[in-house]
């Protein structure tokens, strides 16, 4: 459902339907395997939209898990925030705010 790309050029990718999120390098090849299905620290349900900040922390949008869940860049968790049903995720580089378009059609800006 979503990607991001990282410092590194590591390609993320999180994967709704196994409530996972994978890594990849710029070739393809698989480097890891974060998260597990439930509601727990780390865990998603239907992770949908993701975006990495410009210190290459993780931000996922859990999607039925109604939040955002912030990762650093070693994949561990760091904190969360609550957001209904969100989708999709972004940056803007220029501002840092954070931009998330959630399912009720409402953009919020954090």
């Amino acid at each position: 459902m979503g990607i991001a790309i990282n410092s590194k050029g590591n390609i993320l990718v999180s994967d709704s339907g196994n409530h996972i999120i994978q890594e990849f390098d710029s070739k393809g090849k698989l480097l890891s395997i974060f998260g597990s299905k439930g509601s727990e620290n780390g865990q998603f349900i239907h992770p949908t939209g993701i975006c990495i900040d410009e210190n290459d922390n993780i931000l996922i949008c859990d999607h039925y898990n109604d939040r955002i869940q912030i990762f650093n860049s070693n994949r561990k968790y760091i904190t969360q925030f609550k957001v209904n049903q969100p989708t999709n995720i972004i940056i803007n580089p220029k501002t840092q705010n954070i931009i998330i378009c959630g399912l009720d059609n409402q953009v919020s800006f954090f």
